[in-house]
């Protein structure tokens, strides 16, 4: 078996071309960076010139009062007692004592609350009108 022999091609393009485009691409791309940040700087620069303006007089608006919310109406499921109540509406079982004070007629009997009673849960907020 004979080898083939081996063919050697030349570039259809010459090399002054791809010379000459590397070039353009290279300056291109420096020009392409340097357009991007130039207008950067002048902008930078005229803010610099620009006088710093004078400090207007602050008015404060504050909004208008509201009527807020005084609680709402629960009902004892099984398992309440007011210290839970208080951790689950409050975030804190000490708190029970708001909820008391709402609801005056279980003095005494804070943890044994009775499946069907209705308690008013008051808003803690007390920025309230």
């Amino acid at each position: 078996v004979t080898p083939l022999p081996s063919v050697e091609q030349k570039s259809a393009i010459p090399l002054w071309l791809i010379l000459t485009a590397i070039t353009f691409f290279t300056i291109g791309i420096l020009l392409g960076g340097v357009g991007v940040y130039w207008p950067l700087q002048n902008k930078i620069s005229q803010l610099e010139l620009l006088p710093s303006p004078t400090p207007s007089p602050t008015i404060t608006v504050s909004p208008p009062p509201q009527a807020c919310n005084k609680g709402f109406e629960y009902v004892v499921r099984r398992g309440d007692s007011l210290s839970l109540l208080a951790l689950r509406f409050y975030g804190d079982a000490q708190k029970q004592t708001l909820i008391l004070k709402a609801n005056p007629r279980f003095q005494g009997k804070e943890d044994f609350l009775e499946i069907g009673d209705k308690l008013l849960v008051p808003n803690p907020n007390n920025q309230c009108l």
